[in-house]
């Protein structure tokens, strides 16, 4: 007897990540991993590699991070930033299957605005 196969997580690490040995480790055969290139905009790789690859069923996304911002790639996320991505975004999420979910990973969490910054993720992804 055989099973179908559970869908895959989709990880994607900014290099300048911290911990990212041990992530990449953790994430083996769990999850379809991609290194993000500090040179390009992060959201439109992200986009780019999980366009027609099928449902994921969660994004993972290991940002670089300091006390004063979240990278990845070449895009510094911010709030209203975000919204310039709707259609990347709203094509992420379709890339999800039904139930997945979007973590960003590699967040200092003392920056009043991460949390807000995460939810709107998930909001313009379509997963909340």
């Amino acid at each position: 007897m055989s099973f179908p196969a559970l869908p895959l997580m989709a990880l994607f690490v900014d290099p300048r990540c911290g911990g990212k040995r041990e992530l990449l480790a953790a994430a083996a055969g769990k999850a379809q991993t991609v290194m993000l290139t500090t040179s390009q905009d992060g959201i439109r790789q992200i986009s780019k590699n999980m366009s027609g690859r099928g449902a994921f069923a969660g994004l993972l996304i290991a940002a670089a991070d300091d006390a004063s911002s979240i990278e990845i790639g070449s895009t510094r996320l911010t709030i209203p930033g975000l919204y310039a991505y709707e259609n990347e975004l709203r094509g992420i999420g379709g890339a999800l299957a039904q139930g997945g979910f979007v973590r960003l990973l590699g967040r200092g969490g003392n920056r009043p605005n991460d949390d807000i910054l995460a939810a709107m993720l998930c909001r313009l992804t379509g997963v909340e």
